[in-house]
């Protein structure tokens, strides 16, 4: 049998070149997951209720040139804090349980750490102590807890949840014990805030109480910033219900757009140019506020409300959008988050008088290979 020896030797250095440079371009990435439906107001306040940790809101405003000063200082007023090298069994000792975790609401996030690598730590409003962890931290901690969904072939991830107002987590009780003294191996830097049960008592009160133990606590500011645009093309929204999928992506592209202040107009036939969704309307100005930090959803709720009572009488969409922490451990609800190829999460609320849409982002549900 003749075998063309030229042929085999161009076969295999085709095979060789293909595996040395791969069509990366022809792998499909993990599609994040695009959520959106009209909702009765209760049915969106209970969702956005499920969001943890916010990291910046926007407020969209058509056809508003001017806001007062007052408006949004819930969130502008929303200081947090940084304390360094936290040693973790603080967040389970008598005092902090007692006079912060079960006395209002918590929020705890690790920073400058990275989801997909580095060990993550957070407190939910819920009051879940969620460690999320590589494996040698893991084994060496000797907590109870489950391999991480996004790593279930390498097993290099693990989650551990702890429930701070249960009541095995009394002082005295061996589980208690175990966990404190599991926790000690643990150091992070993290930012917090204090939202106390009533308007009497500071929320630095909790900056406080980490200073007297000796930890660096730095107080972190929200930063604000707003702007207008004129003479900007606004879709029209007549009917909630009939906004199906595709019109619902492209009207968040457009708002997308327009907190960017991207330009819209055509410059050129050979330069792809975004147009307005139609059918649209010319309107003399849209006022953008954005602020930027570490929120406990309950602002994001009660910006909901200031716009609702304020600006949603008229014949224009109001619209809210909240985002959440790249490499926060959860985000919505007690649902394990990630980082894959993004970070993505967060929400958009779309109110128009009495009817509210809303729409969530989150990140896709694939387990690395």
């Amino acid at each position: 049998m003749y075998i063309n020896l030229l042929k085999v030797g161009d076969l295999f250095s085709n095979i060789l070149y293909r595996m040395l440079n791969p069509e990366v371009w022809n792998f499909q990435a993990p599609a994040s997951v695009f959520q959106s439906h009209k909702v009765e107001r209760d049915i969106c306040l209970k969702k956005i209720r499920q969001f943890n940790f916010v990291h910046s809101v926007t407020v969209i405003l058509p056809d508003i040139l001017s806001v007062p000063d007052s408006f949004g200082l819930n969130l502008t007023n929303c200081d947090y804090y940084r304390v360094n090298s936290l040693t973790i069994d603080e967040l389970v000792k008598p005092d902090f349980l007692k006079n912060f975790l079960n006395c209002g609401n918590v929020n705890l996030l690790s920073v400058n750490t990275s989801i997909d690598c580095d060990d993550c730590i957070a407190i939910t409003t819920c009051g879940k102590l969620i460690l999320h962890l590589n494996k040698l931290t893991f084994q060496t901690l000797g907590l109870e807890g489950k391999v991480s969904h996004f790593h279930k072939l390498s097993k290099g991830k693990y989650i551990v949840s702890i429930d701070l107002k249960s009541d095995s987590l009394k002082p005295g009780k061996a589980f208690y014990e175990r966990v404190k003294n599991c926790l000690q191996k643990l150091k992070a830097d993290v930012i917090l805030q204090w939202e106390p049960p009533n308007e009497d008592i500071c929320p630095s009160s909790i900056s406080k109480y980490f200073f007297d133990l000796g930890y660096n606590v730095k107080l972190c500011k929200i930063k604000k910033d707003s702007e207008t645009i004129f003479d900007v093309k606004v879709p029209v929204v007549e009917n909630f219900d009939k906004l199906n999928q595709y019109e619902t992506a492209k009207f968040v592209e457009w708002l997308g757009m327009v907190m960017i202040n991207g330009s819209m107009e055509e410059q050129s036939s050979y330069i792809s140019t975004y147009a307005t969704p139609e059918p649209s309307i010319d309107v003399g100005q849209i006022k953008i506020l954005r602020w930027r930090g570490f929120f406990n959803v309950s602002k994001v709720i009660h910006m909901l409300q200031e716009v609702e009572s304020k600006y949603c009488k008229g014949q224009f969409f109001k619209a809210i959008y909240f985002q959440g922490f790249s490499d926060s451990p959860v985000v919505w609800g007690l649902n394990e988050h990630h980082f894959y190829t993004n970070g993505d999460n967060g929400g958009i609320v779309i109110m128009k008088k009495d009817e509210f849409f809303l729409c969530c982002q989150k990140c896709s549900n694939k387990y690395y290979k």
